[in-house]
């Protein structure tokens, strides 16, 4: 009985991509968020700002509709095609996790999916063309939970990432959760009320460590770029601790949505129109972001 209402659900789920997710996301971001306005205010705390926070509830809308009818007919299409030459097959019919999925594999792919985000996300503020795309989440001064969903609107470069999982023989609907669970605990330390996670911030990315990775300050520049798991920075000597007050933002206020989205995108082709190689704008791709037009954070 579970299994055949668990089938049901996915495949309501997955026959019309995102909708229904995408609109219980919506309601469950703006009640948290209106809970932490309402919170902020009782304790005399100023997150939130009118402007701000209005761009990035226009940003969310063009993010939601791209993440809707753009990105998972595309994905899914994909992967399935990438699962049907892998040698094994891991979490096939995934919405049978009571009897065909162990958890081990849950735990494992999870895992695997964290580990492969944190890769995305450093070379996301290592190379140019990454950051065009990663930029307008950072652009807000504020730090709340709305800026989690502050979200570019050219989320395809995490697909060059996780595709070997799709090879390996994980099931494209279990990327799919499992990213989805992995991007929702991301937007849920965005907050400034919640000071630490005690000892699991040794192993957990909590709203402490990702205060740094908003930072503008110089030695929070570049650090902690774990999604769920912190202990990918500590192996790998991108860890900073919250020492300092953070100073959010990009270094300079951007309170237009266009230029939230496309400000880097313009800058980028900008200077590949300067260049007159070809190995020179190759080399504009891969420079590390700020090292031209447009500063950095």
């Amino acid at each position: 009985m579970i299994e055949d209402v668990l089938s049901s659900v996915s495949a309501f789920l997955f026959t019309y991509p995102g909708r229904t997710a995408e609109f219980i996301l919506i309601f469950f971001a703006a009640s948290l968020a209106a809970f932490e306005y309402l919170v902020a205010r009782f304790f005399r705390r100023n997150v939130y700002e009118p402007q701000d926070t209005w761009v990035t509830i226009q940003m969310y809308a063009g993010y939601i509709l791209i993440f809707t009818f753009v990105i998972p007919p595309f994905a899914m299409a994909l992967f399935g095609w990438l699962n049907s030459w892998a040698p094994v097959s891991i979490g096939a019919l995934w919405w049978y996790f009571l009897g065909n999925v162990s958890w081990t594999d849950w735990l494992l792919v999870f895992v695997a999916v964290d580990f492969v985000f944190y890769w995305f996300h450093r070379y996301s503020h290592r190379f140019r063309l990454f950051w065009t795309s990663h930029a307008g989440h950072h652009t807000s001064e504020q730090f709340n939970l709305s800026v989690g969903f502050r979200q570019a609107w050219t989320p395809f470069f995490w697909l060059l990432f996780v595709w070997p999982l799709a090879l390996f023989g994980v099931d494209a609907k279990m990327i799919a959760m499992i990213t989805g669970i992995n991007l929702a605990y991301q937007t849920l330390i965005h907050t400034q009320l919640i000071r630490t996670f005690g000892v699991l911030d040794w192993f957990l990315n909590s709203p402490s460590h990702h205060r740094v990775h908003h930072g503008c300050n110089p030695e929070y520049i570049d650090k902690n770029f774990g999604g769920v798991f912190i202990v990918w920075d500590r192996l790998f000597g991108t860890f900073a601790k919250e020492q300092a007050p953070v100073r959010f933002g990009m270094g300079r206020p951007m309170q237009k949505v266009l230029e939230n989205v496309f400000g880097e995108w313009a800058a980028l082709f900008k200077d590949l129109r300067a260049r007159k190689t070809f190995a020179s704008r190759i080399k504009v791709l891969f420079e590390q972001p700020g090292f031209s037009s447009h500063p950095r954070r």
